[in-house]
């Protein structure tokens, strides 16, 4: 995929909801235990792109998006290999649901058996760590990866769909899910639910932990007043929380620097111990001196000075 047609399927995905969306949207609700294995991004981002809030910078890809799609062909390789039987693959762009505008789905093949004339659906994808990932042959995938599964399915009208997927350079594994129809409409669901309450009625979702939430936090909310107002008994919830949380983190962060000295400790002259830790020196760094630079040459300090746009700075009371 090319930058320019990454930028048009970005733009095509701002005006539904695609299944690694809807994967998002339910992952995010889902308890801790539920996420292992699963990509977590931000829903909070995800919104403000839907709704024309935020235009991403450059339409650049992740080191890991761009590994999947230049193994992908590769992986179908693999997958076809597995088959044992002749089938052919078609290729599809964004697809609508037939009776759901918002949903959309971009699977990566379609398969068809050439003998019985049976045809399904399949995802080719690549992945560093097996954590949330069952054995061969199992249908045990992190539930990101079931959702947009079962989206699938349920715009393509198909009674299964494969996961081909290569864990680091050997390990290939392939997960076959059912479909449940039931279960694909309550997915369904939930999404035209959320983007009707949402991106219809422009409802921002609740802020959630990622580091682009608070930059775009800051964008929107880049011109304060100076008034402080009154808290809410929300506020005040809120405070007592956060206090708390802010209490127990530090605490925890001074016992984990004890444990991880005391283990420095015991390794001593040792690269390492076996099964537990390493502890490596590392390479010298290079650094700028710019206190000297600036006494010593003013100007070419002032020439390759840049400014960098002022921030909104949290800091929380009573603590």
């Amino acid at each position: 995929m090319t930058p320019d047609e990454r930028k048009q399927w970005l733009e095509k995905r701002r005006t539904g909801l695609g299944g690694t969306d809807i994967a998002k949207i339910i992952v995010d609700a889902a308890p801790r235990a539920k996420r292992i294995g699963c990509y977590r991004g931000s829903i909070f981002q995800m919104w403000a792109e839907k709704v024309g809030l935020h235009q991403p910078s450059e339409y650049t890809m992740s080191d890991a998006a761009r590994r999947g799609i230049q193994l992908e062909s590769y992986v179908c390789g693999l997958y076809k290999d597995y088959l044992n039987e002749e089938v052919e693959f078609t290729e599809f762009g964004s697809i609508k649901h037939p009776t759901r505008s918002i949903v959309r789905g971009s699977p990566d093949r379609m398969v068809k058996a050439l003998d019985s004339g049976v045809t399904w659906g399949m995802d080719a994808k690549t992945r560093r760590y097996r954590k949330g990932w069952g054995d061969h042959q199992t249908s045990d995938v992190p539930l990101d990866t079931e959702i947009q599964m079962r989206v699938y399915m349920e715009i393509f009208d198909k009674p299964f769909w494969d996961v081909a997927t290569l864990f680091g350079i050997d390990d290939f594994r392939v997960y076959r899910l059912d479909r449940d129809e039931k279960l694909g409409t309550q997915i369904l669901d939930v999404a035209e639910t959320w983007w009707e309450t949402h991106v219809v009625g422009n409802m921002p979702p609740d802020p959630d932990g990622h580091e682009k939430t608070r930059e775009l936090l800051a964008h929107f909310h880049d011109k304060p007043t100076d008034e402080l107002r009154q808290p809410t008994l929300l506020d005040q919830q809120l405070h007592e929380d956060l206090i708390d949380i802010r209490k127990r983190y530090k605490e925890l962060g001074a016992e984990k620097d004890l444990l991880e000295n005391t283990l420095r400790g015991r390794i001593g002259d040792d690269l390492g111990i076996k099964g537990i830790a390493t502890w490596k020196p590392g390479k010298p760094r290079k650094l700028l001196d710019t206190k000297r630079l600036k006494a010593e040459d003013p100007e070419l300090y002032e020439k390759y000075l840049s400014e960098r746009p002022a921030t909104r700075t949290l800091r929380v009371m009573g603590e």
